[in-house]
């Protein structure tokens, strides 16, 4: 991973930490980042931030999830929600997962998703 990469995830990680713990995959981050890159390299912590402490359900959703789903235990996980509420259909398409692991976090938003 490149700097800005790294600096991004690690920004992300560190807002996460704030309010649970992860479990931390490097491995599946570097995948997201690769999809994602483009998209979120403007993400800086005051918006990461603003965005998690707007909506503390989502907080409350990913405590309560975060040990049932590999990706609501990664702290990526904020970027994702992000994502998803400003760009679903291209979060949908450039997804490099399962579409059942996408599902619960459009639900989460109140955005419907139809995996085709």
């Amino acid at each position: 991973m490149e700097k800005e990469d790294h600096q991004i995830l690690t920004l992300s990680r560190n807002i996460y930490e704030g309010f649970t713990s992860s479990r931390y995959n490097e491995r599946l981050s570097a995948y997201f980042i690769d999809s994602f890159l483009e998209d979120i390299k403007n993400y800086d912590r005051d918006k990461i931030l603003s965005f998690i402490q707007s909506r503390s359900d989502l907080q409350e959703r990913i405590m309560e999830r975060k040990d049932k789903s590999l990706i609501i235990g990664q702290p990526l996980v904020i970027l994702l929600y992000m994502l998803i509420e400003q760009m679903p259909n291209k979060v949908k398409k450039l997804w490099p997962l399962t579409p059942s692991e996408l599902q619960p976090l459009f639900n989460d938003l109140g955005i419907a998703f139809d995996p085709d």
